[in-house]
């Protein structure tokens, strides 16, 4: 694989915060990272957007394709990842860059890790701190504890903000559930967790998770 990371944005109609989102990626200094947006058949100006940063930035890439929904936009993306590990960003969330870059570092020392979570941060639609929730205080680094929050918490059952092992989902053949529209994510991190053996928690923000009055991705 080329890259150590690939992060996967789906994005439809996102051109209102996309640009935000990908400035807080393109930030990261680490080489060893892939960026695919896969644009679900957006009406506005999506695309013209992340053109502008795949430009300038060789590791961004776009992929367009008429719209089909989240889940199988986000399956078009892993199928296209070269990266050792996947991380799923919505078009209007951000980076927590420095963050990222340091989790990159540790898993570049530390590949036999199949799962890494991290806290993140609640933002205003002007990006504003509300809260932070802390999921390393909640698991410790306790596989109990990771199996409970998956039953219990929805924090863990997003799949975004999470470095997941490219390799556990391909040779498991995980992917997103095309047929239902509601809760794809808890499936598929359940079965990400079935699978998972070394997982790690960060105790620093990774991830900063945007709260708006609609939903835009």
């Amino acid at each position: 694989m080329g890259s150590l990371v690939t992060i996967i944005i789906p994005a439809y109609n996102a051109q209102e915060y996309i640009k935000e989102c990908l400035e807080s990626v393109q930030a990261i200094r680490n080489q060893s990272l892939e960026v695919i947006i896969i644009n679900d058949g957006s009406k506005d100006g999506t695309q013209e957007v992340v053109e502008s940063f795949v430009r300038v930035d060789s590791r961004i890439r776009l992929i367009n394709k008429e719209n089909s929904g989240v889940s199988d936009t986000r399956n078009t993306g892993m199928k296209e990842a070269q990266g050792e590990y996947l991380f799923f960003l919505d078009s209007d969330d951000l980076i927590e860059t420095k963050m990222f870059e340091q989790a990159m570092n540790h898993l570049s020392e530390h590949t036999e890790i199949d799962l890494m979570i991290g806290d993140y941060l609640e933002v205003t639609e002007n990006n504003d701190v509300i809260q932070r929730q802390n999921l390393a205080q909640k698991i410790q680094n306790r596989r109990s504890q990771l199996d409970a929050m998956y039953l219990a918490d929805y924090l863990l059952n997003v799949c975004w903000g999470k470095f997941i092992k490219s390799r556990l989902v391909k040779e498991n053949q995980i992917v997103f559930n095309k047929t239902i529209r509601y809760g794809e994510d808890t499936i598929f991190m359940g079965e990400v967790l079935k699978v998972t053996e070394k997982f790690e928690c960060m105790k620093q923000p990774l991830y900063r998770y945007r709260q708006l009055p609609r939903n835009t991705v």
